[in-house]
């Protein structure tokens, strides 16, 4: 299922397909970067410092026991994280186009009331 949302002001026209977002879900690995280029700029800051913060941490422990213990708790967590990122980030981001002076293009259509309602957009 695919949904256009456009804005009337600058003419741009997004085009958001419903499902799994692989960008979102690799996210949390790559330093929030997809985030930063969809213009979302705090959960992509967020993700940036806590890459950071996880930098830092790794390298203040001293043991291979250690380093590998928090190399494993940072991969399930950013695993986890990118899991949710990944089934709740198209919606996440129309939420953000609507916010910024979006809106779907073609409001009444059938596809578009399933995705409102799949999105919990009312």
């Amino acid at each position: 299922m695919f949904v256009k949302l456009h804005n009337t002001q600058s003419r741009d026209v997004k085009g958001l397909s419903v499902g799994f977002d692989w960008p979102a879900f690799f996210s949390p690995f790559i330093f929030g970067v997809p985030h930063l280029l969809r213009g979302m700029y705090m959960p992509g800051g967020v993700l940036v410092a806590l890459n950071i913060l996880f930098l830092f941490q790794s390298s203040g422990s001293k043991s291979a026991e250690d380093l590998l213990a928090m190399g494993v708790i940072q991969l399930l967590l950013g695993a986890g994280f990118g899991v949710y990122l990944g089934l709740t980030g198209r919606q996440h981001y129309a939420k953000h186009l609507l916010k910024n002076g979006y809106d779907f293009a073609e409001p009444e259509a059938e596809q578009t009331q399933i995705v409102k309602q799949q999105w919990g957009i009312l």
